[in-house]
């Protein structure tokens, strides 16, 4: 029986270009709105804003050098 080991962290990410508009919908439903369920909206799309979405401007940096390493790698080379 072999195990799975789990993705590492730092190879998943969440789309970087939908996702904070998926938030950011959250975080206006939740305007004005008071109730622990709001909190947690509005909590949860600060932390997205302030740890997630600042980590898409390197990647989109890398996607937009055009570099090829990974598909330039033969996979008889793997």
């Amino acid at each position: 029986m072999t195990s799975r080991s789990p993705t590492p962290r730092s190879t998943w990410r969440p789309s970087g270009t939908s996702s904070p508009w998926l938030w950011l919908e959250q975080a206006l439903a939740a305007a004005g709105k008071d109730g622990p369920f709001y909190d947690g909206k509005r909590q949860a799309a600060r932390c997205f804003f302030r740890h997630e979405l600042p980590r898409t401007g390197p990647q989109l940096d890398l996607l937009a050098s055009l570099d090829r390493t990974i598909l330039d790698t033969d996979p008889s080379w793997l």
